[in-house]
């Protein structure tokens, strides 16, 4: 964890399950206010970024894995070997937060062509205001639900078997 006077973020590079990174966040949430018991946060969020890499020949081949409506643009393209990225964003006010949506293949040889099968779905869920340490952990249970559920819509078969391991 880094905790600055401002700001309290913990990254994973990779995670085993939401419970356990919830679990360690109270523990950190909970000595801080018990230090500081008159704060309050002015943002909390919680961001999930997603990388797919799939070994394949054909970088723009991701029917199966991700939703057709999320590749719309591939179908633009006359000529998907000059493309150095594909990238798009959604944001979306659900009145009690946000959530930006970011998703598409970024390329990280920008500006070369792109040549590796990867695929970044990209949430960033975020209250911005005044709150306490309850309302923040009520918060982060809220951003991980919206977005367990648009990441579920986003995934397709084929993304699925390889997540289980088949």
């Amino acid at each position: 964890p880094k905790i600055t006077p401002t700001t309290i973020i913990i990254s994973y590079k990779k995670f085993n399950t939401y419970r356990q990174m919830r679990n360690e966040f109270f523990e950190i949430i909970e000595l801080f206010f018990k230090i500081f018991n008159d704060s309050l946060g002015s943002r909390s969020g919680l961001r999930y970024i997603n990388e797919i890499v799939i070994p394949d020949d054909n970088p723009f081949a991701w029917a199966g894995y991700i939703n057709p409506k999320l590749l719309g643009l591939f179908n633009f393209c006359e000529n998907n070997d000059s493309l150095s990225r594909i990238f798009h964003n959604l944001d979306y006010n659900y009145g009690d937060f946000n959530l930006k949506f970011q998703f598409g293949m970024h390329n990280p040889d920008y500006p070369s062509n792109i040549v590796k099968k990867r695929f970044i779905l990209d949430y960033d869920a975020y209250y911005q205001g005044a709150q306490g340490k309850d309302e923040i952990l009520t918060n982060l249970d809220k951003f991980h639900t919206k977005i367990q559920k648009l990441f579920e819509y986003c995934i397709d078969v084929k993304l699925r078997e390889v997540m289980n391991g088949k």
